[in-house]
Parts: structure tokens; sequence; C-alpha cells
């Protein structure tokens, strides 16, 4: 959606104890080569959205998590996840240690804990 902000606004206003959010990054060799697929498929910003999410950086993503947790109140871990290779490698997936994961992955996502 393109109101991405305030649909993550919203949805910590009303969660309880815990949120979970996960976006696509941009930064990741996975995402990246997603997006330059969907530009020379001639997909406009909105159709690649709709399509796969907005794609975050990851320091735009880190300033929206700022902009919406109560800084020193909630605690947050914000880190990649999934995969981290091409599809013609995924076989080598399972021996990546979780550190290389946590820094390449393909999607970036945030665990807020309501204090």
């Amino acid at each position: 959606m393109p109101e991405f902000d305030q649909a993550f606004k919203e949805h910590y206003r009303v969660s309880k104890k815990f949120l979970s959010l996960d976006v696509p990054c941009i930064e990741s060799y996975p995402g990246w080569r997603q997006r330059k697929k969907m530009i020379a498929d001639g997909m406009t910003e909105y159709e690649m959205m709709i399509e796969s999410g907005k794609f975050f950086t990851k320091k735009e993503f880190k300033g929206l998590v700022r902009d919406v947790v109560s800084e020193g109140v909630d605690k947050y871990l914000i880190m990649n996840n999934y995969v981290s290779l091409p599809f013609r490698l995924l076989f080598l997936e399972r021996y990546l240690p979780d550190w290389v994961r946590k820094l390449t992955g393909h999607n970036i996502g945030v665990v807020i804990e309501k204090i």
C-alpha cells in the first residue's frame, strides 16, 4: 500500500504486546535483482509495490521504525532475513552462518516488544 508509514503506525498503535513487520530490502542481492527484472519488464513503481511490496533501503526502514516506535520505551530488533543467495544457488543456503543471513537476507524486518 502506498501509505506504508500510516499502516505501520496503526499496526503499532493497536498491537498489545508484539509486532513484526517484514519488507523487501533493495540492498540485498535477491531484492536488487528482482527489482531490476521488474524494471526491465516495464513495471511502474506502483505495479512493483503491488507485486512485491515497497522496496526499502536499510536506512529508510530504520528511520521508519525510529519514527514509529517509542524510543527508550519499547524494545525492537531490526535485521535482514530469509534467503541471501540467487535461486540457482539455494542448495548452499542451509550452509550459510546466521550472521551472513542477517546481513544479506532478502527482506529487512523488525520485531517490536511493547513494554
